[in-house]
């Protein structure tokens, strides 16, 4: 029996160990936008507490105009090939 409590505690222990060892992390490169979500969120929330209640529907874009929009930046930025920084340096050298 004393040997099973030991086992026990021991476990208890290592699981406590391991539970605390999660704690320590710390994010290395916090920038200054680090949270601003939440505070966004949480500030709204205090100005207008009452908006979960609110059942109106978002004000957006017209359809064919957020899909003009998508079509001609972001597909196109997509699509579009990348310059290497070689064939940028030789466009320079040539200007020469």
């Amino acid at each position: 029996m004393n040997m099973k409590l030991k086992r026990f505690c021991f476990y208890i222990a290592l699981t406590m160990i391991v539970i605390c060892s999660g704690c320590k992390h710390v994010p290395k490169n916090i920038t200054p936008e680090f949270g601003k979500s939440y505070k966004t969120a949480f500030t709204r929330q205090v100005l207008n507490p009452d908006a979960p209640k609110d059942q109106s529907p978002v004000v957006t874009l017209p359809g064919n105009v957020g899909s003009e929009i998508y079509h001609k930046r972001y597909i196109k930025s997509l699509t579009e090939e990348k310059k290497s920084d070689d064939s940028i340096s030789e466009e320079l050298s040539d200007m020469d």
